[in-house]
């Protein structure tokens, strides 16, 4: 069976995706700093039910006229550096508690 290289990236892609999601644990760099590293608190099939040590992963995804437009990212921001940004007006809170 061949298969054109498009494929072949396209599935190594999934491939990918796959292995990140499917880690039991994980740590990410945080993304402001970047020094702090976040990391899960204990082994975890699901990084979007994980419980998270020092800060938060999520995934974000680029809207329509970014140049990132539809792709999704995962990003990590550790609690000191959000802290710094919600006392800087730069980011603010939409739920949860005070």
């Amino acid at each position: 069976m061949n298969i054109t290289k498009e494929q072949y990236e396209d599935a190594l892609d999934l491939i990918k995706k796959y292995e990140i999601y499917n880690r039991t644990s994980f740590s990410k760099t945080c993304c402001v700093c970047k020094s702090a590293v976040v990391k899960t608190l204990e082994p975890t099939p699901s990084i979007k039910r994980a419980m998270w040590d020092s800060g938060m992963v999520t995934e974000i995804q680029a809207g329509f006229g970014s140049s990132y437009d539809m792709d999704t990212f995962l990003i990590a921001i550790c609690d000191d550096c959000t802290t710094d940004l919600l006392n800087s007006n730069i980011i603010e809170k939409v739920n949860g508690r005070n």
